[in-house]
């Protein structure tokens, strides 16, 4: 689609927090904008824009590269953008979650994760519903047997799903992405644990 983004800037703010563990924090983060958001793979790169270094918030203009933008201004001033992964999106609720690992208040993220409060605004750059094609480059992942049966069991304990399909395992992800991984061993069998060690 000529003339339309693969990745966008999206003006989001904070919906709510939760403490997953003492080192983990879930955000999850609302607004119109986030309807235009989407998620081509289970780990789907995007960048937050945190505040410069002298605390002034990101605030770029959707037109044009935020990068270019970013790259022109001074470091004072210049958010500071960081690369995570989405954790799950929700076009109909408005609504999209990152987790973040906590390191204190020393990292631009960590710091802003720890203080932030319901309603703070944040600027991401992430892939562009608008734009139909796939944001990235999609991969054939070929797994050795014992490789195999690892995903399987990771499968059944994640919120991933992993079946033996006719001599072929599919993996099917809380994302839209299926990927089919044609393993051509015989028979799936069980994890070692599965089999009383």
């Amino acid at each position: 689609m000529a003339g339309v983004q693969g990745y966008r800037l999206f003006n989001v703010v904070l919906a709510r927090k939760q403490v997953l563990s003492p080192s983990m924090l879930s955000c999850v983060f609302s607004g119109e904008e986030v309807r235009h958001m989407k998620m081509d793979a289970p780990d789907q790169r995007i960048k937050l824009l945190f505040p410069s270094l002298n605390g002034t918030p990101a605030a770029l203009s959707a037109e044009g590269s935020w990068w270019d933008q970013a790259k022109a201004m001074d470091a004072e001033v210049r958010p500071i953008a960081r690369t995570y992964t989405i954790r799950r999106v929700n076009v109909d609720a408005g609504e999209m979650e990152v987790e973040f690992v906590m390191h204190g208040t020393e990292g631009p993220a960590s710091a802003w994760a720890a203080a932030a409060e319901p309603g703070n605004k944040l600027q991401i750059v992430a892939p562009n519903r608008d734009h139909r094609e796939d944001s990235g480059d999609r991969q054939r992942i070929v797994f050795e047997d014992a490789k195999l049966r690892l995903l399987r069991h990771l499968g059944r304990n994640t919120n991933a799903g992993i079946e033996d399909v006719g001599g072929r395992c599919r993996a099917a992800t809380g994302a839209d992405l299926v990927e089919t991984v044609d393993h051509g061993l015989g028979e799936l069998r069980p994890p070692v644990e599965d089999e009383g060690e």
